[in-house]
C-alpha cells in the first residue's frame, strides 16, 4: 500500500496545472484534500479545470507563509529565458546560449559573451545544449564542442572539462550560470528571492540532459518543483485559453536547432502526448546559414573579394544575419551594413551594403522550407494521423514568426494555424503561470485556470 507522501506526489503529478495550489498544499499532510481534487478534475470538463468557488475555498486554505516565491525556466538550444508572473503581469528576461572562459577563471554569458564569438572564439562555447541533448546518456561523460569546433570533453570521473588547457567547468556547472543570471535579473525587477523554479525542457531530451539541467539549477540555489517540455506545456495554456477543450491537437515548434512535430491528447487524465517526432539539424540556425552565404555572396560580387577564410569578417557577418532574419519577420526589406570588413592595406577598406528583401529571404530558404514539410507530412503518414483528426494546430519556437514558416505549416494541416502573439515564449509564459504566487494574483490565476 502506497504511503501519504507516495499517495500525495502521484496527486501532485498528476493535478500538474494546478501545481502552484500543489506546492501550497504539499507543505501540509491533507492527502485526502488532494484526493478530492483530482475527483472534481474528473468530473470537470475532460481536463484540468476546477470550479472558481472550489479554487477559491482551497485558497483560503492555504498558509501563505507556505507559499515560497518560484519562477519559470525554458532552456533552449540557442537561448535561455525566464518569466515572472506577479500581480497579473508577465517579465520575461531572454539571453542567448553563450559561455566564454576569461584568462582570470571568471565566465561572461548571454549576450556579453555574443562579441567574444569574434573576438576569442576558441574560449567561447556556444549553443553547447544542442549537444548535450544529443550525446548526454545519463552521466558527466560527453563531448561537445566550442563555436570554433575545437573539442570540448567533459570527462565522467573527475567532472573537468579539456577546454583548450585547463579551465575548471562541469556541465552542470556551465549551466548554472545562465540560472544564476536570470534569476539575478529576475530577483532585481521584483525586489524578492526565488527560491523554486519550474523548467521548460527541449522536446525529446534525453534524461541526462535533463538530469543536468535539474543539477544546475540546484547549483544556483533553486529547487526545481517540476520539469516539463515545451510542446506539452504550450499545449496546455492553449486549452485553457479556449472555451472548448480539443480532444487532439498537435504542436510544432520551430526552435533554433531542432523542429519537433508533437501530437498530444486530452482526456480524464490530462493532457498526454501521443506522438512526438524531431527534425534534427533544422531550424532558426538554417535560415541563419542561408541568409549568411546570401550576404557572402552579394559582397564577392561587388567587391571581388572572399570572405570565407577571414573568421572574425565571417563571424561579423553570421550576427548580422542573425539580425537580418529576425528583422525580416517582420519588415518587408532590411538592409545590413557593416563597416571596415576587409581591408588589403591601411588605405583600403572595403565595406558590406546588401539590402535583402522578404521575397529574396523566402526564396533563400524555399529548400530547407520544402524539407520541413516533407519531414512532418510523412510522419503524420506514418502515425496516420490526417488534419480531420486534430483540432487545433499550434504553431510555437522563434522562427514561427516568420510568415513562410506559418504558411507552410498551414498547407500541411490544411486549416487555421493557431500562432500565440509570441510564439518564442509560449511555453514560458505557461509555465509562469504555474510558478506564480497565489496570494499575490489569485484573481489572475482564476482566470487562467477557467
Amino acid at each position: 500500500m502506497a504511503t501519504p507522501n507516495q499517495r500525495r506526489a502521484a496527486v501532485i503529478e498528476k493535478i500538474g496545472i494546478l501545481m502552484p495550489i500543489c506546492l501550497a498544499l504539499d507543505r501540509t499532510d491533507d492527502v485526502s484534500r488532494l484526493e478530492t481534487m483530482m475527483v472534481e478534475l474528473r468530473k470537470g470538463r475532460g481536463s484540468a479545470f476546477l470550479s472558481e468557488n472550489t479554487l477559491s475555498s482551497i485558497y483560503h486554505d492555504i498558509p501563505k507563509s507556505a507559499l515560497p516565491k518560484a519562477m519559470a525556466f525554458q532552456i533552449g538550444h540557442t537561448t535561455s529565458k525566464s518569466a515572472v508572473r506577479e500581480q497579473g503581469r508577465h517579465e520575461y528576461t531572454s539571453m542567448r546560449a553563450i559561455v566564454h572562459l576569461n584568462d582570470d577563471g571568471s565566465r561572461e554569458i548571454g549576450d556579453a559573451a555574443t562579441p567574444f564569438l569574434i573576438t576569442d572564439p576558441g574560449r567561447t562555447i556556444a549553443h553547447h545544449r544542442y549537444y548535450l541533448g544529443l550525446k548526454y546518456s545519463g552521466t558527466l561523460a560527453t563531448t561537445i564542442r566550442t563555436h570554433t569546433n575545437h573539442p570540448m570533453v567533459y570527462r565522467s570521473h573527475d567532472d573537468e572539462v579539456a577546454f583548450g588547457s585547463t579551465d575548471g567547468a562541469t556541465p552542470d556547472g556551465v549551466e548554472a550560470l545562465f540560472y544564476q543570471h536570470l534569476k539575478a535579473v529576475a530577483e532585481a525587477k521584483s525586489g524578492g528571492t526565488f527560491q523554486r523554479a519550474i523548467l521548460v525542457l527541449p522536446d525529446g531530451m534525453s534524461p541526462g540532459a535533463k538530469e543536468l539541467a535539474t543539477e544546475a539549477a540546484k547549483i544556483a540555489g533553486l529547487k526545481v518543483h517540476m520539469s516539463i517540455e515545451r510542446s506539452r506545456l504550450a499545449a496546455m495554456l492553449q486549452q485553457f485559453a479556449r472555451p472548448a477543450i480539443p480532444n487532439m491537437i498537435a504542436v510544432v515548434h520551430v526552435g533554433g536547432s531542432t523542429t519537433t512535430l508533437t501530437i498530444l491528447k486530452n482526456n480524464h487524465r490530462g493532457t498526454e502526448v501521443q506522438d512526438q517526432a524531431r527534425v534534427l539539424f533544422f531550424g532558426g540556425r538554417n535560415f541563419d546559414k542561408r541568409i549568411t552565404t546570401y550576404l557572402l555572396e552579394q559582397f564577392t560580387k561587388s567587391s571581388l573579394i572572399t570572405l570565407e577564410n577571414k573568421p572574425v569578417a565571417l563571424k561579423r557577418v553570421e550576427q548580422a544575419a542573425i539580425a537580418a532574419k529576425e528583422e525580416l519577420s517582420e519588415a518587408k526589406s532590411c538592409k545590413v551594413r557593416l563597416a571596415n570588413i576587409h581591408h588589403e592595406n591601411a588605405f583600403s577598406w572595403h565595406h558590406m551594403n546588401v539590402e535583402i528583401t522578404r521575397g529574396i529571404f523566402e526564396d533563400i530558404i524555399r529548400a530547407d522550407l520544402a524539407k520541413l514539410k516533407d519531414k512532418i507530412s510523412n510522419r503524420l503518414a506514418d502515425i496516420k494521423i490526417v488534419p480531420a483528426d486534430l483540432q487545433h494546430v499550434l504553431l510555437i519556437g522563434g522562427s514561427a514568426k516568420i510568415p513562410s514558416v506559418v504558411r507552410v505549416i498551414q498547407d500541411i494541416f490544411g486549416g487555421t494555424v493557431i500562432v500565440p502573439s509570441a510564439p518564442e515564449l509560449s511555453a514560458v509564459k505557461a509555465a509562469a503561470c504555474l510558478a506564480s504566487k497565489i496570494n499575490d494574483c489569485p484573481d489572475e490565476f482564476f482566470k487562467v485556470l477557467q
